[in-house]
């Protein structure tokens, strides 16, 4: 077994390498004969040596203990934050992966501005609202539709309340009988009190409120209707 290397200053000379190198090589004898010389020798020179030589040894070796000692707190300490990096990195990766899991459990609607597409990776049947073309051309007709009030009016004109109706509920009015659809309940609500006073001061309202939102009701029906067929044929295509 080679023996342990020492710390000295010229270890990256050519003469220390050379010496390490002979005593890799050199028998267990051969290194007790040179430690005993090396013993004798040293002994002879700290007998002969004066005080400041002494002092200058003894400064060289506490500045050199201290130098090492500095290097190796300063490895210790860069190694301690390469594992704080690592760790956080970790806990970083943990948490994005948690987030991209539950992402995925939801549904995924793209919702954009009267686009009306629904994402085809939809997981379930659940009803999903999107603004869709018709949509928006009913609130253009609603804003074209407005009471022009006079600069001179601190008041504003109350809203106009719209129900919109899901596939389900129009199913349910489809098959109730016709006179109780007469007079229903968005009817009566757009037969209130308010609705009754714009409609007086209002010359560009439609003449009766009911075939109004009739005519609403039927064309959200249909495109309600239309947008299941469709949303039932991707399904359909991407299972196949």
């Amino acid at each position: 077994m080679p023996p342990k290397k020492r710390y000295h200053i010229g270890r990256y000379d050519a003469n220390a390498k050379r010496t390490r190198r002979k005593r890799q090589l050199e028998t267990p004898e051969e290194r007790d004969i040179r430690r005993k010389k090396d013993r004798e020798r040293t002994a002879k020179f700290r007998a002969s040596e004066t005080v400041e030589q002494r002092a200058r040894r003894l400064q060289i070796q506490r500045e050199r203990t201290a130098n090492y000692r500095a290097l190796k707190k300063d490895r210790q300490r860069r190694a301690q934050l390469e594992d704080e990096k690592k760790r956080a990195a970790e806990i970083a990766l943990t948490a994005q992966r948690q987030v991209d899991r539950t992402v995925k459990k939801e549904p995924v609607v793209n919702t954009d501005e009267c686009s009306g597409k629904i994402n085809e990776n939809l997981q379930s049947s659940s009803t999903v609202f999107v603004k869709t073309e018709w949509e928006c051309e009913i609130e253009e007709g609603f804003q074209e539709n407005e009471v022009t009030q006079d600069e001179t009016e601190d008041e504003l004109e109350p809203p106009t309340t719209v129900f919109l109706k899901t596939e389900t509920m129009c199913d349910i009015e489809e098959a109730l009988p016709e006179e109780n659809n007469e007079e229903s309940w968005e009817e009566k609500a757009f037969h209130g009190k308010e609705a009754s006073q714009n409609a007086e001061e209002d010359p560009l309202a439609p003449s009766s409120g009911s075939e109004f939102l009739a005519s609403i009701r039927q064309k959200i029906a249909g495109a309600l209707s239309a947008r299941w067929r469709d949303h039932q044929e991707s399904r359909e295509l991407v299972g196949n």
